[in-house]
């Protein structure tokens, strides 16, 4: 089976489409399939797309005709991500080419946050055809899938497959102590720590607030800056507050050895998010072994077992406060989080997701239309 991935960006800054897309294409080939992966800018075993400009920091092609040729050559088309150029070019190409297309909106599909009104036009014009066009659209949870349904995506149409997590380059976590040292964070602090795109839906503002009444935490935020206004507010929230020497934002990506040592020095991780389709980030750190706290809106909270991990509602500062606390306090906490660590790992391994994934191929071709 010939299968095209798209993805709006390679760039792993882009967030977790691009990463994600690198793991989903290795495992699938690992089951037997002929995968190509194609998106804007460069990559490791991907057509790269050179970019013409960003908006909103999504890229635009300066051509789609080699994405074309591949979609044209493809049994099917996975599209990862929603309203961006290269999965919209992907669409419209494949269903011209009576091709068959799955559609992994990667949270994307609900209008919210910033340019509402962009969103919308877009879906009355061409959102709603390509979705109705696609032989499945994809969800990474039930909370994705439920809201999938409720913006009227027909149930049949819609499967749902977790996001696969790899952390073959995490374990075993390294010694801890450097990046504290790196940061001037005291060796018995309790700390916090929460990765991922500095973005308004993240909650990190309240994170900031949160940590201001629990006595003597330090919390680390990093990712990089998604240009949304939400770096300016963490940092202002956390000048207003006096917390500059206990709150430490590094606003960049960190990858590898240096992800692995954020997660060896931190005791609890946090994902306050008001929307969050899936969590990579934070099942990442609960396989790692971290204790985890984040809100009822993450997909990722229905795989995470209640003993080492906390579900509290977006925006409850003083639930955010009580979990930090008593996921930092009591002595067997870490140890459940780490016994637990182990099933979360063989669950949501890529090895185990690719023959799910590669399921769902087959049923889109075997129920494609005999001339599309």
């Amino acid at each position: 089976m010939r299968v095209l991935i798209t993805v709006p960006s390679l760039d792993r800054s882009f967030g977790g489409p691009a990463v994600k897309v690198g793991q989903l294409a290795a495992a699938l080939r690992g089951v037997g399939l002929d995968v190509r992966v194609v998106g804007c800018g460069s990559g490791q075993d991907a057509l790269g797309l050179p970019i013409l400009f960003r908006y909103h920091g999504t890229p635009v092609p300066r051509s789609v005709r080699p994405l074309a040729r591949l979609v044209r050559h493809a049994d099917i088309v996975h599209i990862l991500g929603f309203r961006d150029p290269v999965g919209t070019a992907a669409a419209l190409t494949a269903r011209r080419a009576r091709v068959p297309y799955v559609l992994e909106p990667v949270g994307m599909h609900r209008a919210r946050l910033r340019s509402v009104v962009m969103k919308r036009a877009h879906d009355s014009v061409l959102g709603r055809w390509i979705v109705s066009g696609a032989s499945t659209v994809i969800a990474t949870s039930r909370l994705e899938a439920s809201e999938l349904e409720e913006d009227g995506i027909e149930s049949a149409k819609v499967r749902t497959r977790a996001n696969g997590i790899d952390v073959d380059g995490l374990l075993p976590l390294p010694a801890p102590g450097t990046f504290r040292q790196a940061h001037g964070i005291p060796q018995d602090a309790r700390l916090v720590v929460s990765l991922g795109r500095i973005a308004r839906k993240k909650g990190l503002a309240d994170l900031v607030t949160a940590i201001e009444g629990v006595s003597g935490m330090h919390a680390a935020i990093a990712g990089p800056d998604d240009r949304d206004g939400a770096l300016d507010e963490v940092l202002r929230r956390r000048a207003s507050l006096g917390l500059t020497d206990r709150v430490h934002v590094v606003p960049r990506g960190m990858w590898g050895a240096e992800k692995a040592q954020l997660f060896a020095d931190a005791d609890v991780f946090c994902l306050p998010s008001a929307t969050e389709n899936f969590g990579i980030a934070a099942a990442e750190a609960a396989a790692a072994g971290l204790p985890v706290i984040l809100t009822d809106e993450c997909g990722v909270a229905e795989w995470l077992q209640p003993t080492s991990a906390r579900v509290i509602s977006s925006h409850d500062v003083g639930a955010l406060k009580v979990a930090l606390s008593s996921l930092t306090q009591g002595p067997g906490v870490r140890a459940r989080a780490e016994a637990a660590a182990q099933g979360l790992r063989a669950e949501l391994s890529w090895d185990r997701l690719a023959s799910v994934q590669a399921h769902i191929y087959r049923v889109a071709l075997r129920e494609y239309p005999v001339g599309g």
